[in-house]
């Protein structure tokens, strides 16, 4: 399952739509708080957050979940794209970076580069028993829907170029 962490709702639905018209099962959250007391949390294969956040951005939650022990990849995404805090979301091992608008094949191509990773919370199989967990990369079909956008028109910083 992908988390996707941001508190615009536009930027939530519309990475929403596009992750599961490529087959990927999906969470959002409008906050890091919201995604770490959800009953989701361990069933995570990778999150898509925003940098910055009210109350906490993706850089501390990041940082929380790598003091748990989680090495779960994360993709930032963000409209300030400040280098000294690049470099920190690299360093607490981000798999990218990106800036927004963002270019959708480019976010597509790093999840599907995470997605040959095994989940870091993904259990494992007992000898002589069935898998204990799902395939959180499994895909329903090679192709997806076609993506559906918001119907409300997002402010123009918050754009995302998905074609």
């Amino acid at each position: 399952m992908i988390a996707v962490v941001d508190d615009d709702a536009s930027i939530r639905l519309a990475t929403d739509s596009l992750l599961r018209s490529r087959g990927y099962a999906v969470r959002t959250f409008a906050s890091p708080g919201d995604f770490l007391q959800s009953a989701v949390l361990n069933e995570t294969a990778c999150v898509i957050t925003d940098v910055r956040m009210p109350v906490m951005g993706g850089i501390e939650l990041q940082a929380i979940l790598r003091r748990r022990g989680c090495t779960v990849p994360f993709v930032f995404i963000t409209a300030f794209p400040e280098e000294v805090v690049r470099v920190q979301a690299m360093n607490g091992g981000a798999t990218c970076f990106l800036t927004k608008p963002f270019d959708a094949p480019a976010l597509i191509k790093y999840v599907e580069a995470v997605a040959t990773v095994e989940s870091p919370f993904q259990k494992k199989t007992v000898a002589n028993s069935s898998p204990l967990s799902f395939n959180p990369w499994a895909r329903r079909s090679p192709s997806g829907p076609s993506l559906s956008l918001p119907h409300h028109a997002p402010h123009p910083d918050h754009i995302i170029d998905l074609f």
